[in-house]
């Protein structure tokens, strides 16, 4: 499949792909549209380093973000100055959907970690209620500690039958050790 082409030229300093006309000569060859070569070149240099700060005088063509209570439709190819990405538009702004990945599709490091919740939820569980968590409540444990992995990671587990085939294979290994932990408290005290 053939990449879309951009109409016009990019400029290197606002990021933005302008028509034939908004170069001059030399900026075509430079790669600088005549509203960036207007500013000075420190100004110049700040703005590709994203330091520039906002004026509305330089810039009154580009949309900017609505404020949620004006009520006016922003469109998705607006563009806005950050400073810390430069120019980018409100789709990407947008936060990302977060991805599902199986736990057998983990890597070692992050299963670790997902099985490091589940047993601090396991252990809450069992201290809180001295029972032993079956049915809801391992569904339960398990939401939470997918809630809690997601928080953290930019990313989730996916929620599925084998998930919960390990949550609950994790439940009475979890409250044994506890026990033992519990039993060696009492000796030694």
């Amino acid at each position: 499949m053939a990449k879309k082409k951009h109409q016009g030229h990019y400029c290197k300093v606002c990021g933005e792909y302008k028509s034939n006309e908004s170069f001059t000569c030399k900026g075509h060859k430079n790669h600088i549209c005549k509203k960036c070569a207007k500013l000075s070149k420190e100004d110049r240099e700040k703005m590709m380093n994203g330091e520039f700060e906002e004026d509305p005088d330089l810039f009154e063509d580009i949309e900017l973000p609505f404020n949620e209570g004006d009520g006016e439709y922003q469109s998705s190819d607006a563009v806005y100055y950050d400073g810390y990405l430069g120019f980018v538009g409100l789709d990407r702004l947008s936060p990302q959907p977060y991805v599902a990945k199986r736990y057998n599709k983990l890597k070692d490091a992050e299963r670790t970690f997902f099985r490091g919740i589940v047993q601090n939820l396991i252990i809450e569980f069992w201290e809180n209620n001295r029972l032993i968590p079956d049915g809801g409540e391992v569904n339960q444990i398990m939401n939470t500690a997918i809630r809690h992995f997601k928080e953290e990671q930019s990313f989730t587990v996916k929620n599925d039958k084998d998930l919960r085939r390990i949550v609950q294979s994790m439940v009475v290994p979890t409250i044994n050790k506890q026990l033992r932990r519990e039993n060696k408290k009492e000796e030694e005290g």
